[in-house]
């Protein structure tokens, strides 16, 4: 599947936004006009286990990247997607979903995961405001 050609045929389906964005689907970043002064720029990545980080599953008995770094990096790659658009982030949202067999430990790798995002998100003073988590 090409995803440039399935988001094109998905933005065919979207319906009218009261708040048209200035910059909508299919960028990493989209962009909605708040008022004439300013935009507020919305970003939402993912990050997948075994593609974006090693866990125990996609490299059994090798080593596999700490949790508090794969923490780090999901909060980063939306950091990055929202400078790109030349912007200051100040919150953020979290999805995360755990299978258990995704950590051998899954409370304790949580605690570290969200340690490694919540250290990133002072560095660049962003409040984690919410989400979702389905262990």
């Amino acid at each position: 599947m090409d995803q440039d050609s399935f988001i094109k045929r998905l933005r065919q389906k979207l319906p009218y936004c009261s708040e048209t964005p200035i910059l909508g689907i299919g960028d990493d970043c989209a962009a909605v006009a708040i008022d004439d002064q300013t935009l507020m720029l919305l970003a939402v990545d993912q990050l997948i286990g075994g593609r974006h980080y090693f866990d125990h599953n996609s490299r059994p008995g090798k080593k596999t990247a700490p949790p508090e770094l794969a923490g780090r990096k999901l909060l980063a790659r939306n950091l990055s997607d929202i400078a790109a658009m030349g912007g200051t982030p100040t919150y953020c949202l979290t999805a995360v979903s755990l299978a258990e067999k995704s950590a051998r430990d899954p409370e304790n790798w949580l605690e570290r995961f969200f340690n490694g995002l919540l250290e990133l998100a002072a560095e660049f003073e962003v409040q984690l405001i919410g989400g979702d988590l389905a262990v």
